[in-house]
């Protein structure tokens, strides 16, 4: 079903094993989305998938597929123009100590370039220091213990060479962020009440400053007019339903600006579109269930608040991204129940003028839509399954229905538009509407 008019809709459903993270990016003009699938079923040692944007359908198909482990984070970065992907292989079915894998980038695909050993390894974070490449990994549990070391690679000129170790526990995400020129790593310790914020003294990270929070999942750095701030997504504070929080730089360290509430937040993804800023929140599940609302919140001049909910799968990850001018939102959703062979969605951004681009031109299409005018009942003719959006001569979103015969009586009388789609096709309809 279509949302209204300024909202994310869904636009194109993927079947994932247990999908985890997902991530975009372009090669000569060409739009790709990765997703890391961690299990099935039965197994965590599961293909993980690569689509790519096909212009003549406006989906993504299928494009490439790598043998993976529990994967549970991918990584796409440039050095020197040629193009990488690291994928964090979390565990096999018998061992959490396994090899996560750097892919090059060669004869339009991606090949092996590099093995790393690594301990249930969660997520990879790439950032520069001076031109130099440096990817950080966050190694989460050896299968005896989540008090482990992860560690900084360095990139040689040729590979990859361990930089520097760091104790963490349970670490779960990593995120680089630069402040008047200085260079900073944030990891988020999941099993410890201790999350921490590195900083690059020009040799070596050194730990720069303590957040107390139980069970922070993510961070996630961002900019707004010039102040730097700094999300941490909370999955469990005593209860699931737990406020998650956003700290604001205040010229010496971080210190707390906003709580939201959320559920068991897995990941926040802070994206900046049509001159707006936004920040969206995968939560993973509430008391009840792994069905629960995820959160998409927007700045309103003083803070974040609530913009769209979207109702998920145990959500653990957005990523934003645009094609075209077109705007989207993929949704990495891990299972439903006991379920993990299941759909991960896309969800595409309805704006305003969409509606109103269209008032002046409607295509002939294979439904008839009558009576036309009516004061009372219209009927759209056609055996398929479609959702129908109502909306005023302002373009204004009305109301909808998912049956073909739909009351128009408590409209006033006017003008009106209605749009007819058909998910099954990627069709969509416009219609003009006179209410009598």
């Amino acid at each position: 079903m279509f949302s209204q008019l300024n909202e994310f809709y869904q636009y194109q459903d993927v079947f994932t094993n247990g999908a985890n993270d997902s991530k975009s990016f372009i090669i000569d003009n060409d739009r790709y989305l990765v997703i890391a699938e961690f299990q099935d079923n039965n197994s965590v040692e599961v293909n993980s998938a690569i689509y790519k944007w096909d212009f003549d359908s406006s989906k993504f198909l299928l494009f490439q597929e790598f043998a993976t482990l529990g994967a549970s984070d991918w990584e796409f970065f440039s050095i020197e123009d040629e193009h990488y992907l690291a994928v964090a292989n979390y565990r096999s079915d018998t061992s959490h100590i396994e090899n996560s894998i750097i892919y090059k980038w060669h004869n339009n695909q991606f090949v092996v370039f590099q093995e790393i050993e690594t301990k249930g390894a969660y997520d990879w974070e790439y950032f520069e220091i001076n031109d130099t490449a440096f990817l950080v990994i966050a190694n989460q549990d050896n299968g005896s213990t989540t008090n482990i070391i992860s560690k900084i690679y360095k990139w040689n000129g040729f590979v990859f060479q361990e930089f520097q170790s760091i104790a963490t526990k349970g670490a779960t995400d990593w995120e680089a962020f630069v402040i008047d020129n200085i260079e900073y790593l944030a990891v988020a310790n999941v099993y410890n009440w201790s999350s921490k914020i590195y900083k690059y003294d020009g040799m070596q990270f050194l730990e720069f400053q303590t957040l107390y929070h139980i069970a922070v999942t993510g961070f996630e750095s961002f900019e707004i007019e010039g102040e730097i701030y700094l999300a941490l997504s909370i999955g469990y504070g005593g209860a699931y339903e737990t406020n998650s929080k956003i700290y604001k730089w205040n010229s010496i360290n971080f210190s707390h600006f906003q709580d939201f509430a959320t559920k068991g937040a897995f990941d926040i993804e802070y994206f900046y579109m049509n001159d707006e800023h936004f920040i969206a929140v995968a939560n993973y599940q509430d008391s009840i269930s792994h069905t629960t609302n995820s959160e998409l919140l927007k700045w309103n001049g003083t803070s974040f608040s609530s913009f769209q909910t979207i109702e998920t799968n145990a959500a653990v990850d957005f990523e934003y991204f645009e094609i075209e001018d077109e705007n989207y939102i993929m949704i990495s959703e891990y299972k439903n129940a006991s379920e993990h062979n299941i759909y991960s969605r896309i969800f595409k951004y309805n704006q305003q003028d969409t509606i109103a681009n269209k008032i002046n031109y409607f295509l002939d299409s294979q439904y008839a839509l009558y009576p036309n005018p009516s004061s009372d009942i219209v009927n759209i003719n056609t055996a398929e399954n479609i959702s129908i959006d109502v909306f005023n001569s302002n373009g204004k979103y009305i109301f909808s229905s998912l049956v073909k015969t739909f009351s128009v009586k408590n409209l006033s009388n006017g003008l009106y538009f209605i749009r007819v789609g058909n998910a099954a096709e990627n069709l969509v309809e416009f219609y003009r509407f006179i209410k009598n």
